[in-house]
């Protein structure tokens, strides 16, 4: 408990290194790019290799924050924050081992929804959303293990349907509806 305080102290007062939050056994990096500034922690692992392993922060370079996420093991790991440059959200992924389990959202840079997804085991599962810069829903669609399954309703920019069907494991079944332009 004692590391996330010390984790959010450092966030806030944008102070200090992440040496203070990796673990003994590891070391911080910095490197350092027209991008801006990223810090992690590594250990060596048994094959003698160096892996990220504890907090990670991206800066711009201006200082404010990135990104932020933790490594286990050299895999992502828990949810992982983006921000867009102006300070809105950018991304929000949920990772177990590595791969995407769960809610990922993306936002515009002015801060509406840009896409919304469900995951399992890496692969697209669930509802997903999708929005214009504008804030209109302009797709919903199913997945099951990476395919299209279930329904998809697609919209125009005035929040008119313009397309409904179902599909089964990836394949088209029917439409149930088609607007004529």
């Amino acid at each position: 408990m004692n590391r996330v305080f010390y984790f959010l102290l450092f966030l806030f007062c944008g102070c200090g290194t992440l040496s203070r939050l990796c673990l003994e056994e590891s070391q911080e990096q910095v490197a350092h790019s027209d991008r801006g500034t990223e810090r992690w922690c590594e250990i060596v692992d048994l094959r003698g290799e160096r892996i990220s392993h504890g907090p990670f922060e991206s800066r711009y370079p201006g200082g404010q924050i990135r990104a932020l996420g933790r490594y286990q093991n050299g895999k992502r790991e828990g949810v992982w924050k983006g921000w867009h440059a102006n300070g809105n959200r950018e991304y929000e992924i949920d990772y177990i081992g590595g791969i995407k389990e769960g809610r990922v959202y993306f936002w515009f840079e002015n801060g509406s929804p840009n896409f919304e997804s469900q995951w399992k085991s890496g692969k697209l599962d669930g509802p997903s959303r999708h929005w214009s810069l504008k804030g209109h829903l302009l797709l919903m669609i199913e997945f099951k293990a990476g395919r299209f399954h279930g329904q998809m309703v697609e919209f125009n920019e005035r929040g008119e349907k313009i397309f409904e069907g179902l599909y089964e494991h990836g394949v088209h079944i029917r439409t149930l509806f088609e607007k004529k332009e």
